[in-house]
């Protein structure tokens, strides 16, 4: 008979021979071979993970730390499912506690990994952070912190020095002109409502720039049972600074989405709320969930108690722009609401949760997916603009360092002064059209 036990002795024989001998006691109380298809199955991936390990610890040409590579265990397994979901051991879990796009504290700023060059690169910084004041800026790339290297590292080694630089985190980075710096960042509270910039761009045009979407402030929730506007931080944000520009006149819109790597849906569809309308008898939905148990199923629909009197709208995207910012540029395309200016949005259609373990790690977990109203997955090819309009790297990072400059008072250069915002301008000309043949 063949046995379903590992020949030598190791970390799982005990898990083993305990479920062995569990199911030695069903109907005859005497077999030593599990009946179960199934349990069988199971039993002998325990007795390859052992025989792997075993291997490992014998002839590995070091030393190596059983821990480190159970962690690393649960964490290729989890990477098998899909580039959003991950497995966080505890130590890193007790440092990194939220994300940048819920979180209210932190250095103001977050990355992505570039596989191709092996370094991490800045693709957000938060207005009014610490990661703003002191000059960085999305496109750099993260060349030490402190004295430990960070280009050529994984994602999740980068990720872990990162994690463990406390309130204090000490860069060199290099931007994409070549230029290298240092930068020493502290944590602070970050700004509570997630929106940059609202101003008048052009007579009777508007700007706002939502660079994450927060959800609901329990401090701020309302009254139980009341409905009356916006319950999210950025939704209550977003409709004050409309009402601020309209005091100025305000006759036409852009919605900056630009490096909105997402945050909050019902955030989104506040948002997206204040331009559509719907009704019992004619209901209008504004984004879908699907998740692999009906209750995850979700369809939010415009409440259209609410809306904001008609005007020309234009929102941009980019390739940073993702999750929620999709859901609610989507929204507004599919029931043609909006222009959507820029370039392709990430293609991220999926709605993460974070269960918390009984050791004090951390599990995160793809639980649903979001369509677009028109029941469109958006997953690996993002929301396509109506109007496509190019912007070199390059040229986004000199905005940037421009307007770093001017928020620190100092002076531009000609060639500062003299850039230009090549997907602004296109929106900022439609719409000034649209103003033209809707005139009264």
């Amino acid at each position: 008979m063949k046995t379903l036990l590992p020949k030598a002795g190791g970390f799982l024989r005990p898990v083993m021979l305990a479920l062995c001998g569990f199911m030695a006691l069903g109907p005859g109380l005497h077999g030593t071979e599990p009946t179960d298809p199934d349990l069988r199955q199971r039993l002998e991936r325990f007795r390859a993970v052992e025989e792997v390990m075993a291997l490992v610890e014998r002839e590995f040409v070091d030393a190596v730390d059983r821990h480190r590579l159970w962690q690393g265990a649960l964490q290729g397994m989890v990477q098998q499912l899909d580039r959003h979901s991950s497995y966080t051991d505890s130590e890193q879990t007790a440092l990194n506690p939220a994300s940048i796009s819920q979180a209210d504290r932190g250095f103001g700023f977050d990355w992505h990994y570039d596989p191709i060059t092996g370094s991490a690169v800045v693709r957000r910084v938060l207005p009014r952070s610490q990661a703003f004041s002191q000059g960085l800026f999305p496109g750099d790339i993260l060349l030490r912190s402190a004295e430990q290297r960070l280009l050529g590292l994984s994602a999740e080694q980068v990720g872990r020095i990162l994690g463990r630089a406390g309130d204090r985190l000490q860069l060199r980075v290099r931007g994409p002109d070549g230029q290298e710096r240092e930068l020493e960042l502290h944590q602070q509270p970050l700004d509570d409502h997630g929106l940059g910039r609202a101003l008048v761009m052009r007579p009777g045009m508007g700007l706002i720039e939502i660079h994450r979407l927060l959800g609901r402030s329990e401090q701020a929730a309302p009254a139980t049972g009341t409905r009356e506007g916006p319950q999210t931080t950025s939704g209550r944000a977003f409709r004050q600074a409309v009402d601020s520009l309209q005091e100025a006149g305000l006759q036409a819109l852009i919605i900056d989405l630009r490096g909105n790597g997402g945050g909050s849906i019902p955030a989104a569809v506040e948002i997206a709320d204040a331009f559509l309308s719907g009704s019992a008898e004619r209901p209008m939905v504004l984004a879908r969930q699907r998740g692999r148990s009906p209750a995850r199923h979700k369809d939010w629909l415009a409440r259209g108690d609410n809306t904001l009197p008609p005007m020309p709208l234009a929102v941009l995207i980019d390739g940073s722009t993702a999750s929620a910012a999709e859901v609610l540029a989507a929204a507004l395309q599919d029931h043609r609401r909006a222009v959507i200016i820029g370039s392709p949005s990430q293609g991220k259609d999926s709605v993460q949760q974070t269960f918390r373990l009984d050791s004090g790690a951390s599990l995160r977990l793809t639980v649903a997916r979001f369509l677009t109203p028109h029941n469109k997955s958006l997953a690996g090819v993002g929301l396509s603009p109506d109007i496509q309009v190019e912007h070199s790297p390059l040229n986004r990072y000199r905005l940037a360092q421009r307007r770093w400059l001017e928020a620190q008072g100092k002076d531009l250069s000609p060639e500062l002064a003299s850039l230009s915002d090549p997907q602004l301008e296109r929106a900022l000309d439609i719409l000034t059209a649209l103003l033209v043949v809707h005139r009264p």
